[in-house]
């Protein structure tokens, strides 16, 4: 060759078997929901089809082909016009192929048959292997019954299914490993499961009850010590009258999603407001608000009782702990924000959004420039410590007043401790007007990128914005 490199007569094994890994299909995500495939693509991931193609080339090719660890993501999809035999046949194989490491389950049988039920079973004689099991099947149906022959998950990380067998209980002892669990629990709310060692936490609930029989549901919470909890509640008409107890547990984050499917005026304000009331949550750092709608009649935003916000901060003791607080589609009362902030010092990243629907613009100029006030030493009075801004945003206020708050943010750099202030802006599509940055405000952001002072982010988003707490399970796998 001409310019003197010399290949090698063939990649070394760990170089071609990164490749071979990169070749595999995508595969289901954990925590969403199930993906269906054509039946042919559908018998070609089980098959591991392109581990056999790429077995053809030569001998060291199918060496490298057969390594067990290539094999331990098994796929199936009883749903799958397959002869019976043949994912016996393709079951067995993958099992047998993946050797003794540890596997990686996604399993749909919601309307499992006798054979069907032959080959979970078989899947179940491996549980001490598993180490990723993400399932979806029918409780009502009796596809659960193979899930209570299993004694023991000594490898299990990472537990998703849906909906959630009420039958089913998990010990530590059973599951050593356990620190991620995503539920649909359709039925009923009570899970047994090993609290005091899990991390991560996902559950979606359908409320039809009160409010007082939702929050008594969630008791298990209270062992949950440190770990970060999704919700998706479903509220189809949750009455929010009447006494409510008290829910207290040492969370670490809370990501809550309100999800109506109510085709009347629905009460979620006043579920939000009196739900945080009675929280006490005194180790939590995270909160994120939520809110989306699955009927077009509905409202989908929510204004929060700034008195309820007001009293959970107090009550949880969150001024010196709290240090991510998001509120997407979920407001409160631009005139009463800054108190609420001032009552969160600690704060260090923040994301607030205008509730288009309901015509409350939150993000104004009065809320920048309260932002943006600083002591002679260069301190910002509100949120001191303030490192990152997310908005989502008609862009209602001036360039001057955004401006002014990046330039005290960038000189406030010194007390946070981070050399780099961070500005999101997400400029919402409203009737196919855009309004533009002025020149001198660009010229402005420009100046401080370059000096590294400053990270800005700036995009058009459609008012459908995507903020389903499904993508923050998926995001910690």
């Amino acid at each position: 060759m001409e310019s003197g490199i010399t290949l090698p007569p063939r990649l070394p094994r760990d170089v071609l078997h990164r490749i071979f890994s990169l070749c595999a299909p995508t595969y289901q995500l954990v925590g969403r929901g199930w993906r269906r495939r054509p039946d042919n693509e559908a018998r070609d991931v089980l098959a591991h089809s392109h581990l056999g193609q790429l077995a053809l080339v030569c001998r060291f090719w199918r060496f490298v082909a057969l390594t067990p660890d290539l094999w331990s993501t098994i796929e199936v999809d009883f749903e799958t016009r397959l002869r019976r035999t043949s994912f016996a046949a393709l079951l067995t194989r993958c099992v047998e192929r993946s050797g003794t490491v540890p596997l990686t389950l996604h399993v749909r049988a919601r309307y499992p048959t006798e054979e069907c039920m032959v080959q979970l079973i078989f899947l179940a004689r491996e549980s001490d292997r598993w180490r990723v099991a993400n399932i979806e099947t029918v409780e009502e149906r009796g596809g659960e019954g193979w899930l209570s022959t299993i004694s023991k998950f000594s490898l299990l990380e990472t537990l998703h299914i849906r909906p959630y067998p009420t039958r089913i209980q998990i010990t530590d002892v059973q599951a050593p490993r356990l620190t991620r669990v995503a539920a649909w629990n359709t039925f009923k709310p009570y899970l047994r499961l090993p609290w005091a060692q899990l991390e991560t936490v996902y559950l979606r609930h359908i409320a039809t009850r009160s409010l007082a029989e939702v929050l008594k549901s969630f008791r298990p919470f209270s062992a949950f010590y440190g770990g970060a909890l999704h919700l998706a509640i479903d509220n189809c008409d949750i009455d929010p009258s009447g006494r409510i107890p008290t829910f207290c547990a040492p969370l670490g984050e809370l990501h809550i999603t309100l999800r109506e499917w109510c085709s009347q005026p629905p009460h979620t304000n006043a579920v939000l407001s009196r739900a945080l009331s009675s929280l006490r949550l005194p180790r939590l750092h995270t909160l994120q608000l939520f809110s989306a709608c699955e009927v077009n009649e509905c409202d989908t935003q929510l204004v929060l009782s700034h008195a309820a916000f007001l009293n959970f901060v107090e009550v949880s003791l969150l001024g010196d702990t709290l240090t991510t607080l998001s509120l997407v589609d979920v407001g409160i009362p631009e005139s009463k924000l800054p108190e609420c902030l001032a009552a969160l010092p600690a704060l260090t990243h923040l994301t607030l959004s205008d509730l288009v629907d309901l015509g409350h613009i939150i993000i104004t100029d009065n809320i920048l420039r309260r932002l943006a006030v600083r002591l002679p030493g260069n301190t910002c009075t509100l949120l001191p410590r303030l490192t990152h801004f997310t908005c989502y945003t008609l862009l209602s206020f001036d360039d001057d007043a955004l401006r002014d708050f990046v330039a005290a943010r960038v000189r406030n750099t010194p007390a946070t401790g981070s050399p780099t202030f961070t500005l999101t802006v997400n400029v919402f599509v409203r009737r196919g007007a855009r309004r533009k940055f002025g020149l001198p405000f660009c010229r402005f952001i420009s100046a401080h990128q370059e000096t590294g002072e400053l990270a800005c982010k700036a995009q058009y988003v459609p008012r459908a914005v995507d903020r389903d707490v499904e993508n923050a399970w998926a995001s910690v796998q």
